[in-house]
This record gives C-alpha cells, structure tokens and sequence, in this order.
C-alpha cells in the first residue's frame, strides 16, 4: 500500500505544476503585449528628451522675465502713476467747479443763451453778406 503522505505530495506537486504552467502562460501573453511597447521606447524616450529640453528653456525664459522685471522701477513708476491719477482729480475739480471757465459755461444758462444769440446773429450776417455784398464792400474805382 501506498504512503498517504506520498500521495497527499504528489497531488501539491501536480497543482504546484498546473498554476506553474498558468503562470508561464500569463508572462507568455505579458510578454507579447510588452513587445510592441518597447519597441515604441525610443520615441518615447525621445519625447520626453524634448518636452525636458522645452521646459528647461521656458524656465531660462522665466527667470530672465524675473529678473527684468525685478530690475524695472516699479515703485517710482507707481508713485508716479498715482501724482497723475492726484493730478487729474484735482483738473476734474476745477473743470466741475461753478466758478471755473467750464463750468460756467456748463452751469450759467445765460452765458449759452448769449453765445447762442450771438451765433444767431453770426449767421444773419452772413446771409446778407452773401445776399448784398456791395452793402459791406464798397466798389473799388480802377482808372
């Protein structure tokens, strides 16, 4: 009679065998998917050789933009954006003012009225100059 134990072995050793040979089967397929991966590395390798070459040049480009920018007269040029922005305050004031030239004219209504009357005039004039030149141009006499 045989040993169980024997027995008990052999079956492990068959399953042992059977997953074995499962597995060989499974690297077999891995292995030939993988195939037509690596066969694409070099370009890979090449592409990210580039997109490494292109942000190593876009960070030379930041940093000179930093540095110029560092080197640029913020402050001066904000202080002095801030006297014109003062500037132009105060002249919007002023133009505002009632008593300022503007604002006379913007806020007197007699002061339109007479520039009004006076164009009106203007224009009457020249009507009738055009009409009756020799009334406003004596003849000239030539001998």
């Amino acid at each position: 009679a045989a040993n169980p134990a024997l027995h008990t072995s052999i079956d492990r050793l068959d399953d042992i065998m059977a997953n074995v040979e499962t597995a060989t089967n499974a690297l077999s397929v891995t292995m030939r998917n993988v195939a037509p991966v690596s066969s694409q590395l070099p370009t890979l390798v090449g592409n990210v050789d580039q997109i490494t070459a292109n942000l190593a040049t876009a960070s030379e480009d930041l940093a000179a933009l930093a540095a110029d920018i560092q080197k640029m007269p913020l402050d001066s040029t904000v202080n002095s954006l801030c006297a014109i922005t003062q500037n132009l305050e105060q002249i919007t004031t002023a133009l505002n003012s009632r008593n300022s030239s503007l604002g006379m004219l913007i806020y007197d209504p007699s002061l339109y009225n007479n520039l009004d009357n006076t164009a009106a005039h203007l224009d009457s004039i020249l009507i009738d100059l055009k009409r009756q030149p020799k009334k406003y141009i004596p003849a000239i006499k030539v001998f």
